[in-house]
């Protein structure tokens, strides 16, 4: 519902909540609502488990490599945190620009305006279409934006 309502031009498609949900089930039905749930578990599983990995990692060195074991700051889980949540996420970008293109099927009318609208089978077809048509560097296209907003 999310990347719909931000991914809408003007005229808006959904003036709010309530109407968005009778459209989209009207329209597209029930399974329309789950779009983009496998690739999101295909995203947050292993993002999590890299994180705490790097997590793990960033506190070592802060506290092994740079800074003695007795030198002890409350800033190592935070700068810690960051750290990994970065990276975790940098990895997984790929994975999370393929869950955006395919919840966002089935509203083309909406997006005409934004340029080419391309249509997807599954996530593989997806992933591959992006990595084809677009090369490696469409995977990361707002990385900086969703970098800002990592825990």
């Amino acid at each position: 519902m999310r990347t719909r309502f931000i991914g809408q031009g003007e005229p808006k498609t959904y003036p709010n909540i309530y109407k968005a949900v009778i459209s989209i089930h009207a329209e597209q039905g029930l399974r329309s609502f789950y779009k983009g749930l496998t690739p999101a578990m295909i995203c947050i599983i292993p993002q999590t488990g890299f994180y705490f990995g790097f997590h793990s990692f960033f506190s070592y060195v802060w506290s092994d490599v740079l800074f003695s074991k007795e030198f002890h700051c409350k800033w190592r889980t935070f700068i810690s945190g960051a750290m990994a949540g970065i990276a975790s996420k940098t990895l997984m970008l790929p994975f999370d620009m393929t869950k955006k293109r395919l919840e966002v099927q089935g509203f083309e009318k909406a997006r005409m305006e934004f340029g080419t609208v391309r249509r997807y089978n599954s996530f593989g077809h997806c992933f591959k279409s992006i990595l084809k048509e677009e090369g490696f560097g469409a995977f990361y296209k707002g990385a900086y934006v969703s970098l800002l907003k990592v825990n």
